[in-house]
């Protein structure tokens, strides 16, 4: 019985990672001269933005953040925000503020409330009992 609970372990590790490592993808290691390429690249960068007066870089903040919010879509920009947005806020804080300013309700409307939920008890009969086991 050992045996066989081990065998069918084994068999379903196996499939899981044999789907695992079946993803497709086709990442494949950068050569050595793109390596290089993109290090280089990276050092022009740099020293292109060293080079930028301060004026230029808050430009360049400014023109990439205005590309990033035109680039999002409205659902990304809905997660974002957490679903919230200020008209959402204040129309819960005018509920919330109208439910507060309900009267409460006074003795006589309590007890005749629990009179009627007690007459329309007594007019639908006993509850049935749960089954037998």
């Amino acid at each position: 019985m050992n045996k066989l609970i081990l065998a069918l372990t084994a068999g379903a590790f196996a499939l899981g990672s044999t789907a695992a490592f079946a993803d497709g993808s086709d990442l494949k290691p950068l050569s050595k001269a793109e390596t290089e390429m993109y290090k280089q690249q990276r050092a022009d960068a740099k020293a292109a933005l060293e080079k930028m007066t301060p004026e230029e870089r808050a430009a360049m903040r400014k023109a990439a953040a205005t590309k990033k919010q035109y680039e999002l879509s409205a659902l990304e920009i809905a997660a974002q925000d957490g679903y919230d947005s200020a008209g959402a806020r204040k129309e819960a804080k005018i509920s919330n503020a109208q439910s507060k300013a309900m009267p409460a309700p006074t003795k006589e409307e309590k007890a005749a409330d629990l009179n009627k939920q007690v007459k329309t008890q007594q007019d639908s009969g006993p509850a049935p009992l749960p089954p037998k086991k």
